[in-house]
Order: structure tokens, then C-alpha cells, then sequence
């Protein structure tokens, strides 16, 4: 991961053909094919293959690895940009970006409620979607200290990212036997962390991309990585949409008389 991450911050500088790319792109790909065939020949693997194979921990896992990259990048980007492009001071900065905090908590607190009037997968997709809707205001950031309604779209990002957190987890815990419940746990966690870290390099390297001139008064660059933000909520909305089709599914199929 390491060398993943650094492939992906070189890549705006230097551009994706160069070593500084391709060589550790390569080792990342190697030690992760490495750790793979490990774990599927180990007598005690950390990660028992057996249980990548239920959908709902996969499903999961892509959604917290979205979530992650999404969340990793947008806070890092946004900061620097309320500072060095509307010159806001770090204090008004923090403030700026807070109701995204405050309203993922009250999501996080009334996503049991939300998942019993609704369903699980119901609020997957609602909050993603809240995101993806959130991201694409943000690609509307003003170049100057006009406006700044754009910024108000934080909030929908908060309720995408806590409600997205709260039903992979729901989803990826379910039908789980309770002695494998820490490892899916694990599986989880790392996903999101493993999507901060390439979140948190690929967001900045978009905007650095495509702003090559470092004008930052033009903001170019921190839509264009607002951008990228949506790329992943949308993603993640389509694969939340898609785990509730097949749950549907699932569901009639099981309520269906037998011939």
C-alpha cells in the first residue's frame, strides 16, 4: 500500500509513464499478488478467503474502500482550499468544514431508525446518493470569496459519508458466524483506511494535474479533484444499488414456490 500510494502522488508531477510510477505501481502489484496466494495457502491465514467470497462482505468492502478514498481526499483538499484560494484563516477554515461533522453524527445516530423504515440497502443508496449530490456542488467551488453556497454541499457529503459507514458495516456483519464477526470487522476498517491513504494521495495529485501553474486564486484544480470525489460516490452509489437489486432478488427467489 505504501507503494501504491506513493505511485499515486507522483502521478500529477511526474506523469503515470514515468518510473516514479511504474516501478512502484509494479511492486505494489507484486507484494499484493504476493500476500494473496499467502493467504490462500497458509494453514492460519489472516484473511480467510472462504469469507471474501460472501457477497455482502465484498460489497461492503468496495463501499468503505470508496467512502475512504472519497473522505480521505475531500477534507484535505477542501482545507487547503478555504485557506490558500477564499484566504480564510485556519479557525474559520475548521468551521467551514464542521457541519460536515455534525450532520454525519445525527446521520450516524438515526441510521438505526432509517434502516428499520426503510431498509439497510434502502440507506445505502439514499446516502450515497447524498454524496454523490453533495461532490457535484462541489465542483461548482467560487474562485474567490463571492459566493459561497457551493460550500453548504459539506453537509450532504457528512450524512453520504456516516450513513455509508454505518451500512457496510450492518451489511458486511450479516449472516456472519459471531466467531468471524472481528475478522469481518477487520476487513472493514482496513478497506476504509486503504481508501483514506489513496484518497488523501490521488485527490491533491488531481488538482495539481491539472492546475500545473499553481494558480491557486483560480480553484481550477480543486474542482477538478471535487471531481474525482464524485467519480467515487457515484461508483459507490451504483454498487449500493446494485447490492439491492440482488437483495430483492434474493428475496423473491427464496419466497418463490417450489414446482
Amino acid at each position: 500500500m505504501g507503494a501504491l500510494v506513493f505511485a499515486v502522488s507522483r502521478g500529477g508531477g511526474t506523469g503515470i509513464g514515468s518510473a516514479d510510477v511504474l516501478v512502484p505501481l509494479a511492486l505494489s502489484t507484486l507484494a499484493a499478488a504476493a500476500f494473496i496466494a499467502n493467504e490462500h495457502h497458509h494453514a492460519d491465514p489472516l484473511m480467510q478467503p472462504a469469507l471474501l467470497r460472501l457477497h455482502g462482505l465484498r460489497s461492503a468492502g468496495a463501499l468503505m474502500l470508496l467512502l475512504g478514498l472519497w473522505n480521505g481526499g475531500e477534507m484535505l483538499v477542501l482545507s487547503v482550499y478555504l485557506q490558500q484560494v477564499l484566504h480564510m484563516s485556519p479557525l474559520a477554515a475548521g468551521l467551514t468544514i464542521a457541519p460536515q461533522g455534525v450532520f454525519g453524527l445525527a446521520t450516524g445516530l438515526l441510521g438505526a431508525r432509517l434502516a428499520r423504515h426503510l431498509g439497510i440497502q434502502k440507506v445505502l443508496v439514499a446516502t450515497g446518493a447524498a454524496a454523490t449530490i453533495g461532490f457535484a456542488a462541489l465542483t461548482r467551488l467560487p474562485g474567490s470569496g463571492g459566493s459561497h453556497l457551493p460550500l453548504a454541499a459539506v453537509t450532504l457529503v457528512g450524512c453520504g459519508t456516516a450513513g455509508m459507514a454505518f451500512g457496510s458495516m450492518v451489511t458486511a456483519s450479516a449472516g456472519v458466524a459471531d466467531r468471524d464477526q472481528g475478522l469481518v470487522g477487520g476487513v472493514i476498517n482496513t478497506s476504509r483506511q486503504l481508501g483514506a491513504a489513496i484518497g488523501a494521495a490521488l485527490l491533491p495529485a488531481v488538482a495539481d494535474a491539472v492546475d500545473r501553474t499553481r494558480h491557486a486564486s483560480t480553484a481550477v484544480g480543486d474542482r477538478a479533484a471535487m471531481l474525482a470525489g464524485l467519480a467515487a460516490a457515484a461508483l459507490a452509489t451504483l454498487v449500493a444499488t446494485n447490492a439491492w437489486r440482488r437483495s430483492r432478488h434474493d428475496g423473491v427467489a427464496r419466497c418463490a414456490p417450489r414446482a
